[in-house]
């Protein structure tokens, strides 16, 4: 149990970091991207405002327009009242971004072009992308490494390609770096959290082990008084006859034996979880014939037992277990049902799994789930009380063997007078 705890809190912790660390790096990621994208923009949008050129005065980061150099948009009023304002650039932006641009009349015959400012492409595939870019409905986007941007120019459009390929293995660069570094931050972290998680349970696994030995001990301590408690009662009946008193004594000590060996079996069973032995064999022979143990302890309580099994349901886990299982639900059953109560056996296949429920009915239970039961320890005020002969441990003993056969169980109240204990196995 201690290392289920133990890989659960490993898996946890190493999900948890991860999830944190993906989210930091993706967010570093977008915001590069989005800078980077917006200073493209920035670019393309100057470069087009004027003409397919970058200006030839860049103040301190600040365009300044050349008189002598009347930009097109004096042309075309409209578009200077639309005009977007820029962000600062560098005065060194015209000598270090590549770029060539394209300008189509309205009837898209290609104006002019001009590659001056690129080595890289050449007239032929400037022309040609051009053209690509012109027939497409897309007014920005990216065609191979250059990234383009198409706009209303005079009586025409000019198109501008801005070389993007520094940027673009900017991105991959880091996108790659980031995710490098969440591999070996995770492997730093498994390690870590592993080493650490050892230290940190052990204690726990020691309060756990010595816990165990206490329980196995004190059953064993328990015995034996026990024994010679119930060897005692048996003397003073045989020399001076039973009586309500010897009686008493008698139903106290099988009581407290059920409960040592109860413990000690709840003991065992998280001990050897990991060591069952399994094997084939018929579920619906085991369980029709515990049943049939039950049913003529039903009848002298006056309670009814139906039973209903599928024939030839066959299962891999240990036969054992099961055994005891099917005997603590319905001696659980038998036990808190109603004064002349029923109690119903279903088995049935579900798929893959098998289907098992033991309901019983009851005087009163509130509806809905009533999971708690199976707590160590834990009786119902209404019914679970020290009369009825009950501990708490038979349901969390039966949960357990669930557990090691990877089952599901769960008790539920669909109405106020029963209670139906489901097992998916």
């Amino acid at each position: 149990m201690i290392k289920k705890l133990q890989h659960k809190f490993i898996l946890i912790s190493v999900l948890t970091i991860f999830a944190v660390m993906t989210i930091i790096l993706c967010i570093g990621n977008f915001i590069l991207y989005k800078n980077i994208n917006d200073r493209q923009n920035n670019l393309l949008n100057i470069l087009i405002d004027n003409g397919g050129y970058f200006p030839e005065k860049i103040d301190d980061g600040k365009i300044k327009n050349n008189d002598e150099q009347a930009p097109f948009w004096e042309e075309n009023k409209d578009f200077e009242k639309t005009r977007k304002p820029y962000f600062e650039i560098s005065p060194e932006a015209p000598y270090e971004n590549r770029f060539f641009s394209a300008v189509f009349s309205d009837n898209g015959n290609l104006i002019s072009i001009n590659t001056g400012f690129i080595s890289a492409i050449s007239t032929t595939q400037a022309t040609d992308m051009s053209h690509s870019v012109y027939k497409s409905n897309k007014l920005t986007g990216y065609l191979g490494n250059y990234k383009y941007k198409k706009a209303d120019y005079s009586d025409g459009t000019i198109i501008v390609f801005l070389d993007s390929t520094r940027d673009l293995d900017t991105l991959k660069i880091f996108l790659i770096v980031s995710v490098f570094i969440i591999i070996i931050a995770m492997l730093a972290v498994f390690i870590t959290v592993c080493f650490f998680s050892k230290i940190a349970v052990k204690p726990m696994e020691e309060s756990y082990r010595k816990q165990k030995r206490f329980i196995t001990d004190a059953s064993h301590e328990i015995k034996t008084p026990l024994a010679i408690i119930d060897a005692n009662t048996d003397l003073i009946e045989i020399e001076y006859g039973e009586s309500e008193w010897t009686k008493s004594n008698k139903n106290q000590v099988q009581r407290l034996t059920n409960l040592t060996n109860s413990l000690v079996s709840l003991s065992r069973m998280d001990e050897e979880s990991n060591n069952t032995i399994m094997t084939d064999f018929s579920l619906s022979k085991v369980i029709a014939e515990e049943s049939e143990s039950y049913a003529a302890l039903a009848n002298t309580r006056k309670k009814t037992l139906n039973i209903n099994i599928e024939k030839n349901i066959s299962y891999y886990g240990n036969e054992q277990y099961i055994r005891q299982m099917i005997g603590i639900f319905l001696d659980n059953a038998i036990k808190y049902s109603n004064e002349k109560g029923t109690i119903t056996l279903n088995l049935k296949k579900q798929g893959k799994k098998k289907a098992l429920s033991i309901k019983n009915t009851l005087d009163y239970i509130e509806v809905g789930n009533h999971d708690i039961l199976f707590e160590r320890f834990y009786r119902a005020d209404n019914s679970r009380n020290s009369a009825s002969g009950g501990y708490g441990i038979g349901l969390s003993l039966a949960k357990s063997i669930i557990n090691i056969h990877k089952g599901t169980v769960t008790a539920l109240s669909r109405d106020k007078n029963s209670i139906e204990f489901k097992i998916i196995l």
